[in-house]
């Protein structure tokens, strides 16, 4: 009898252990296939549950830099074109009309300290600061674009030096390695409705060294994207839907990272209006064109930025929890998608979407005036498991949602009127 019981305990207790473990989350398996000697991770809708991957995401707001208030309107800022942020949490940033100076430096609490970039023809002078980075030797850098020099300031804004660009450079990006990441516009435009852009890496002393790729840019919002980090650039081609390509700074393509993803109508207002841009374009370009039809759906993302622990940030069409923001989706460093998060971030091409340095968010934010302000926010990640975010509906969201839609209409309007030829 003994015996039977004894069985009979080992047997439940064998049974509660294996339903235990049956109950533990297991890890997904992450889905990744080999190309032309590349590596591909394939993510679906739904992120990945990785062992060990921190999955919890927090922000918290430390300070604003609002350039509608007093304090800050006696310097003239307005227009911003770009901003970065050095070594030591110093913010510069450019701004297009307003102020003699271009470029303005405020310290790591979002206190002015000065200006620089002065408007005019001579030395270090600039009709505007266009293109801003701070590069890994803390110069701040920027195009001038009525001279087309590539111009490098000390901190305090004295001038380094002055680089002749040739006039088909429309961007450059200095990486950490002292190379550059440069965009140029390819020869004769093949249609109305888009051109192409060639990435090139630069070497110190700004001579061409390698091509990377050809990226379409369309005349309506568009998947593409370029930003490098510390260890990778990054690159989104319109042409290839959810499917970045991480280089490595010497130019080597090391992954692709495809996603699957729903697909976000556009307003009817919002196609006409890409209508009537369409057309407006056949009416002032001085070569025959056929009519081309508005797009159904935005592309599927629009930016990212990258964090100092090489998560990618993309900025998807889809409306985020609260008015304003939208939706992100995050990957890890080997490219798998982790987490959904919602942020309320200012998009233009002419500014550099978001900063990460020392667990430290910088970023646009548009307010309902109209006028922008710098958010800078702590970021952290824990390892635990928080619900998918549901995106809330209202009036109020939906008209907002339009009105950014409507804006970014207008900055590629600006930008295709620019190239007309």
């Amino acid at each position: 009898m003994k015996s039977k019981t004894k069985i009979v305990s080992i047997t439940l207790i064998f049974s509660a252990f294996m339903i235990s473990v049956s109950c533990v989350p297991k890890q997904e398996k992450v889905e990744k296939i080999i190309e032309d000697g590349v590596e591909v991770m394939l993510n679906h809708l739904e992120p990945y549950k990785i062992k060990g991957e921190p999955s919890t995401f927090d922000i918290e707001e430390k300070f604003v830099i609002d350039f509608e208030k007093d304090d800050i309107t006696e310097y003239e800022i307005s227009d911003i074109r770009g901003f970065d942020v050095d070594s030591e949490g110093n913010i510069y940033l450019s701004s297009y009309k307003g102020s003699d100076n271009c470029i303005f430096k405020f310290d790591g609490k979002g206190n002015f300290i000065t200006s620089f970039g002065r408007k005019g023809q001579g030395p270090g002078e600039l009709r505007y600061a266009r293109n801003l980075y701070v590069n890994n030797q803390d110069l701040i850098q920027t195009i001038a674009s009525s001279r087309h020099r590539l111009i490098s300031y000390e901190k305090d804004g004295s001038l380094v030096d002055e680089i002749p660009l040739k006039p088909d450079i429309s961007r450059i990006i200095p990486l950490k390695t002292g190379k550059f990441l440069v965009s140029k516009r390819t020869g004769a435009r093949e249609s109305l409705y888009y051109f192409r852009i060639a990435l090139f890496l630069y070497n110190a002393e700004f001579g061409e060294t390698k091509e990377l790729e050809k990226v379409i840019i369309p005349n309506r919002a568009s998947a593409s994207y370029w930003m490098a980090s510390n260890r990778n650039i990054y690159v989104g081609n319109d042409e290839r839907g959810y499917e970045i390509w991480v280089y490595d700074l010497e130019g080597n393509l090391r992954r692709k990272i495809k996603k699957e993803y729903e697909s976000v109508e556009i307003p009817d207002e919002i196609k006409e209006g890409i209508k009537e841009a369409y057309e407006m374009l056949r009416r002032q370009s001085r070569r025959p064109s056929k009519t081309v039809e508005a797009p159904a759906h935005w592309p599927p993302f629009s930016a990212f930025f990258i964090d100092e622990k090489e998560r990618l940030y993309v900025r998807s069409w889809e409306k985020g929890e609260n008015i304003g923001e939208s939706i992100h989706d995050v990957f890890n460093q080997d490219g798998a998608f982790i987490e959904r998060i919602s942020l309320n971030i200012y998009f233009s091409r002419e500014c550099k979407y978001a900063v990460v340095k020392k667990n430290l968010l910088y970023f646009l934010r548009e307010k309902e005036s109209g006028y922008k302000e710098l958010v800078v926010s702590r970021i952290k990640w824990e390892k635990q498991i928080k619900n998918q975010l549901e995106p809330k509906s209202s009036k109020a969201t939906a008209f907002l949602y339009r009105k950014k839609y409507i804006n970014e209409l207008l900055t590629y309007l600006n930008l295709y009127k620019s190239n007309l030829p």
